[in-house]
């Protein structure tokens, strides 16, 4: 998920940066972009997370706000070095990924056996 992410984000590097940087001034084009992409993803992040939960791969109270934070801290890294030309901390791609993914199974708890019946984990 983390590389496909950023791989849209690298692909389309210029509309990234109008979208940022003068979002204001093009409205009509901003708000589509927004509910077509982007909100899509937070939704669809959500959407996998109440997934895996049902499963009872992971925890999380609360599938939506999880699935903003955790696609936030992953869209920092490349949208703050497409405008500044720096990352958080000046980490390198892989070590920020590294640190992410432990984050993210930390933030849904994930469990490495699932239950076979989600009702008994509860």
């Amino acid at each position: 998920m983390a590389r496909a992410v950023w791989e849209v984000i690298d692909g389309d590097k210029d509309l990234v940066r109008i979208m940022l940087r003068e979002f204001t001034a093009f409205p009509e084009i901003f708000e589509p972009m927004w509910q077509g992409v982007l909100a899509t993803l937070y939704h669809e992040c959500a959407a996998w997370i109440e997934a895996q939960r049902a499963l009872g791969v992971v925890e999380a109270a609360d599938p939506e706000a999880t699935a903003a934070v955790l696609l936030s801290s992953l869209t920092y890294l490349p949208l703050l070095e497409l405008l500044i030309g720096h990352t958080p901390g000046e980490l390198g791609r892989e070590v920020f990924l590294t640190a992410w993914t432990e984050h993210a199974a930390r933030t849904l708890a994930l469990r490495t056996n699932p239950s076979p019946n989600p009702s008994a984990a509860d």
